[in-house]
């Protein structure tokens, strides 16, 4: 339920509290539930809850500010899901892929059908976003989102277990 920082520049001392600018950092977000997944999204720390996001505003501990808005969050087990396609973050909430730019997320797979998917690992190539989900069967599908269409594609029943962007080829591990 907290939110911690280092000391700016330490990355080992999360425990200076001395009323400086550059002591660590920890807040209490208050609110039930473990984190499901942080990314760094249009340059703010952002963090998930299933049915919260929060981002920290600011540039030093002194000045650091949490928002949280109570909207769907990052699904329990898809924290691997997050990826940043275009200038958008995708990611998998318990009701399905999420499409969020910074506002109220949108939800974007209805085309998928209305099946439960779980454990999520998504990538992107600055595009489009892959996603990995397992269905209600457990069954492992690969889907393409192109985000400059608004469509979706199956690829095949690859499960991935992680991507990487290197060179401007996506890569996934399975």
């Amino acid at each position: 339920r907290t939110i911690y920082a280092c000391k700016p520049g330490d990355p080992f001392n999360w425990n200076v509290f001395d009323g400086l600018s550059t002591d660590s950092y920890a807040v209490d977000t208050g609110s039930a539930g473990d984190f499901t997944g942080c990314v760094s999204y249009l340059g703010y720390p952002v963090f998930f809850k299933e049915n919260q996001i929060y981002k920290v505003y600011g540039s030093y501990p002194s000045n650091f500010e949490v928002m949280g808005s109570a909207t769907l969050g990052v699904a329990e087990g898809s924290a691997d899901s997050l990826a940043i396609a275009g200038e958008t973050l995708y990611y998998h909430s318990r009701t399905g892929i999420m499409a969020y730019g910074g506002g109220i997320p949108q939800p974007i797979s209805r085309a998928l059908g209305t099946g439960c998917f779980r454990g999520a690992v998504g990538g992107s190539d600055g595009m489009k976003y892959w996603v990995s989900m397992k269905d209600e069967n457990g069954l492992a599908l690969l889907y393409c989102y192109d985000t400059q269409l608004g469509l979706w594609h199956i690829e095949d029943e690859t499960e991935a277990l992680s991507f990487a962007l290197s060179a401007g080829n996506l890569y996934y591990t399975d």
